[in-house]
C-alpha cells in the first residue's frame, strides 16, 4: 500500500515538473508576434569601403528581427538590387556583411 502511495506521489511530482518546463518555454517564446505585415519593396544601392572603393561580393540581407526575408551579393562595382522583395512594413532592415569589413545594419524608417 505504501509503495502505491509513493508511486502516485512520484508521478504527481513528475507531472508538475513537466508543466513547469512548458510554462518556461511559453514565457521565452511569448515575444514572437502572431503575425507581421509584409510589403513588397525595392532595395538598391552601392556598398563602398572607407576609401570610397566599391565592395565586391558583399552579402546584403533583408531581415526582420532574426528572420531572413531576402538576400543578394554586390557585383564588381559594389552595386546590389533586390526587386519586389518582401520586407517588414514598418521597419525593413538591411544587413551587410563581408569577411574583411565589419557588419553594418541599415534601417529604413
Amino acid at each position: 500500500m505504501i509503495n502505491k502511495i509513493l508511486f502516485l506521489i512520484c508521478i504527481l511530482c513528475f507531472g508538475m515538473m513537466s508543466c513547469e518546463d512548458e510554462r518556461e518555454i511559453i514565457k521565452e517564446t511569448s515575444d514572437i508576434p502572431d503575425s507581421i505585415e509584409l510589403i513588397k519593396a525595392n532595395f538598391h544601392g552601392q556598398i563602398v569601403d572607407n576609401d570610397q572603393r566599391p565592395v565586391h561580393n558583399a552579402s546584403v540581407k533583408i531581415m526582420f528581427e532574426n528572420y531572413l526575408l531576402g538576400e543578394t551579393k554586390t557585383n564588381a562595382e559594389g552595386n546590389f538590387n533586390l526587386v519586389s522583395q518582401a520586407a517588414h512594413a514598418e521597419k525593413p532592415i538591411s544587413y551587410l556583411k563581408r569577411k574583411d569589413i565589419h557588419p553594418t545594419f541599415l534601417v529604413k524608417n
